[in-house]
């Protein structure tokens, strides 16, 4: 919400860069990725900080948890959850059998 508020045009490269990275990301990881992306931290720090930011963040933590949804990343396909980064390959079969027969694993 706070990159696409302040650097919008760079708000999908941040968001690819993020879910290729290894191990857990915090807060601090993100704002070395932004600032390599030429997002001002001062900028980004403030529009973090925001009622906006705030209420969304605290919105989506409210659908997960009632969803009973406790990783991030986390994909729904179909009825299926699966939590944790999963990789491309196990997402792309997951899609290409609910749309092959509807469900994440075609019999």
């Amino acid at each position: 919400i706070s990159v696409h508020k302040i650097a919008p045009e760079k708000y999908e490269e941040l968001h690819k860069i993020m879910m290729r990275a290894q191990g857990q990301m915090t807060g601090e990881k993100a704002l070395r990725f932004a600032k390599r992306l030429g997002i001002p931290e001062d900028k980004l720090q403030e529009a973090m900080k925001s009622d906006i930011t705030r209420n969304t963040v605290n919105e989506v933590y409210s659908i997960a948890q009632s969803l009973g949804l406790q990783g991030t990343p986390t994909f729904i396909v179909g009825d299926e959850v699966l939590p944790g980064a999963v990789g491309y390959d196990v997402l792309l079969e997951k899609i290409s059998s609910m749309r092959a027969c509807g469900k994440t694993i075609c019999s």
